[in-house]
């Protein structure tokens, strides 16, 4: 589990270098590109989803001083 707090108020990439799940807390938004940047999934607030492609990127959405936590489990 990681911790990134956001003074910006921006997104933030992060890449998934495993397929298995991921589940995030206290992004406003979030979506999941594959290697490509093509959009695979999306979601609002708090979630999880299943990678299914290594390599993937994360897209973060936060307010500004937002500490996103993210718990990752590869398959």
């Amino acid at each position: 589990m990681r911790k990134w707090p956001s003074s910006e108020g921006f997104a933030e990439w992060r890449r998934l270098p495993a397929t298995g799940s991921v589940t995030i807390l206290g992004s406003s938004a979030w979506k999941v590109y594959n290697g490509s940047i093509e959009l695979q999934r999306s979601g609002a607030g708090s979630g999880s989803v299943n990678v299914e492609t290594a390599g993937s990127y994360l897209m973060l959405y936060g307010t500004p001083n937002t500490v996103i936590l993210l718990t990752v489990a590869a398959s």
